[in-house]
């Protein structure tokens, strides 16, 4: 039953909305059975016909017990229809034959697609206007069955049931009122774009093992017409700044350009390479085509753009996203954080089909990380030998750790005398022969400082006549020795043996490690060794002068 609503006009031109209060007319359940044509079944459109049509009171019981009388009748005859659509028309008024309440798509006996019509309305000449509308809490239960029907996705080809034929199309997004905004393969054997309700789609398994219609060229025509109207190309000069000429250094998007495809941005690149290049103010770091999907909401290009690719300053193709084999294990590129800012890095592992890239961030921080494959790019200076050793040095220390080969010690594995009674299974053991300085160390893994409550330090494993004692010294950048009867080693410690260096270069994950922030083996491949510390202030020095 639905309700009816008035709109009539008085003297005054003046529209209100009148109700006739308990007045109620039916509407009644149309069912048609769809069919094949059997005379062009393998070339689309396929030709369509509606076998039967039969008229059910509006009652859901009786509309699901038929339908599901039709499924079990098909199946004992092997007689499948394609389909069954199912609308809901008005009665006691005079309406269209096209005029519709609400459709419904049935595959055998299930419910596939269906969408309402928010209202329906019939001009009756000068009198006024009248609409359909569903009467309080009537059709809750079948909105929810069409809320819960699954919903196709972007680029999925479907058939769509037109009312004559059968053809195929490619999702482009969905509507909120139960529509498909979508490419299909019309009558005239060319791509339309179009607005098709959910009520005349199939999809999936609902098709794949009857119909072996699917043309690749079909598939292929709307595929491109997909890319082609939905997606726009913007390309992106970024320029370096001028006033940092070292690492790291910012970078900035000088200027965008769109374009309608990729062939154009990408033929677009020449003319501005040579246009860039008389504007001696500007330096050009590199070129980017982002390939961008118009109804989708972009927060990260690098993420988000369906394809990527990078060009250098002189025009020539760098990199593209899905690239393989370019990006290799063990050389220095130059990395892109999210700030613009670019740093050098040393890949970790090949490039991956997924465009990650495993890779070692070389700034100051001297950390782990990752990073998407088109935001690495070769370095814009040159890379001093000794470095380039101590970043492979550093890359095989981690290895060295995920192979379990470098495993770490706690505690003390040999007799020391100690001012202070701790359990120095809250210390990490780092042997001389890995530090590169000349006597073992300890540092605090477990928030020993906390426990103990005396600054954060760390021990020195001393000789002292025939003993070995455990010299208590702070971490900072001025570092203290917490024992004052060997106070007298501490100008040897600091200055002939490098240690001040070592724990400067070090302090960060030092702290780090004490305040059990990162594990262990994380402290031991991070931790840059005296053998390295003068090639990495070496290539600093380098960098400054550039």
């Amino acid at each position: 039953m639905r309700k009816i609503k008035f709109v009539v006009k008085d003297d005054n031109c003046e529209e209100r909305l009148r109700y006739i209060p308990g007045y109620y007319f039916p509407s009644m359940f149309k069912i048609k059975k769809i069919e094949l044509c059997t005379a062009s079944q393998n070339m689309y459109p396929i030709p369509i016909k509606c076998s039967f049509e039969e008229l059910n009171c509006n009652d859901e019981q009786r509309l699901q017990c038929r339908i599901e009388e039709f499924g079990e009748w098909g199946y004992e005859c092997e007689d499948y229809p394609l389909c069954y659509i199912v609308q809901e028309i008005p009665t006691n008024i005079p309406a269209k034959p096209s005029d519709k309440i609400q459709e419904r798509l049935y595959r055998y006996s299930q419910l596939v697609g269906g969408q309402y019509y928010d209202s329906w309305a019939h001009e009756n000449g000068n009198e006024g206007t009248c609409e359909w509308f569903a009467c309080e809490g009537e059709d809750e239960i079948i909105s929810k069955k069409f809320a819960e029907l699954r919903k196709c996705k972007r680029g999925e080809i479907v058939q769509v049931i037109r009312d004559e034929y059968l053809t195929l199309g490619i999702i482009e997004d969905y509507c909120n009122d139960g529509c498909y905004n979508m490419w299909i393969w019309n009558e005239h054997k060319e791509c339309s774009r179009e607005k098709i309700s959910s009520s005349r789609i199939l999809y999936g398994h609902y098709m794949d093992h009857e119909l072996h219609a699917f043309d690749d060229k079909i598939r292929n025509e709307l595929k491109k017409k997909l890319i082609e109207n939905n997606t726009i190309c913007e390309l992106r000069v970024f320029c370096r700044n001028e006033r940092e000429p070292k690492y790291p250094f910012d970078i900035y998007t000088a200027a965008k350009y769109f374009y309608p495809s990729f062939s154009l941005a990408k033929a677009a690149i020449p003319d501005l390479v040579k246009e860039y290049a008389t504007k001696e103010w500007l330096n050009v770091y590199r070129y980017v085509i982002y390939t961008l999907a118009q109804n989708k909401e972009i927060s990260d290009m690098n993420k988000d753009a369906e394809d990527i690719a990078v060009y250098l300053p002189d025009g020539s193709l760098w990199i593209r996203t899905g690239t393989k084999g370019v990006i290799r294990k063990g050389e220095v590129y130059e990395y892109i954080d999210g700030a613009n800012n670019v740093h050098r890095c040393m890949i970790e592992n090949d490039s991956r089909n997924d465009d990650i890239c495993d890779h070692l961030i070389l700034n100051c921080d001297y950390t782990h990380g990752w990073s998407h494959i088109t935001e690495i790019m070769p370095c814009t200076f040159p890379v001093s030998e000794p470095y380039v050793d101590a970043l492979k040095s550093k890359l095989d220390r981690y290895d060295e750790v995920e192979r379990g080969e470098l495993k770490a010690i706690r505690g003390v594995p040999y007799e020391v005398e100690s001012k202070y009674d701790e359990d120095m299974s809250d210390y990490l053991y780092i042997p001389a022969s890995f530090s590169g300085l000349k006597y073992d160390m300890f540092f605090d893994c477990n928030a020993a400082y906390r426990k103990n409550m005396h600054p954060m330090w760390f021990y020195v494993a001393h000789p002292v006549g025939d003993k070995t004692v455990l010299l208590p010294i702070t971490v900072s950048s001025d570092i203290t020795l917490m024992w004052e009867e060997y106070e007298h080693l501490m100008y040897d410690l600091s200055v002939t043996e490098g240690l001040i260096d070592f724990i400067i270069f070090n302090l960060q994950d030092i702290m780090t490690l004490a305040d059990y922030q990162c594990p262990p083996e994380y402290f031991l491949w991070n931790m840059m060794k005296m053998a390295n510390l003068s090639n990495l202030t070496l290539e600093n020095e380098e960098c400054n002068d550039l």
